[in-house]
C-alpha cells in the first residue's frame, strides 16, 4: 500500500507539476493542479469495491495510508506554491 501511495501522492503531483509547467500555467492554476493530484485517495473508493465485490481491503488500506501521506505532503507543496 505504502509504495501505491508513494506513486499517488509525489509522482502524480510531479507529473501534474511538469505538464502544468509545460502548459504555461500561471502560478495560481498550476498550485491548484498540484494540489489537486495530491489530495488522498478518495472513501468513495472503497464504498464502490465495497459494493461491487471487488477487493475492499486493499482500496481501504490505500485510502488511509495515502491520507497520512497527505498530512505530510500537502503542508509543503503549499508552502512551494502560496
Amino acid at each position: 500500500m505504502a509504495g501505491l501511495s508513494v506513486l499517488k501522492v509525489f509522482v502524480c503531483t510531479g507529473f501534474a507539476f511538469a505538464v502544468g509547467m509545460a502548459f504555461g500555467l500561471d502560478r495560481i492554476t498550476l498550485g491548484v493542479l498540484v494540489v489537486q493530484m495530491a489530495l488522498p485517495v478518495a472513501v468513495r473508493s472503497y464504498l464502490l469495491a465495497a459494493k461491487y465485490g471487488a477487493e475492499a481491503q486493499p482500496v481501504a488500506g490505500l485510502a488511509v495510508v495515502s491520507t497520512l501521506m497527505a498530512v505530510v505532503a500537502l503542508p509543503l507543496i503549499l508552502a512551494v506554491f502560496v
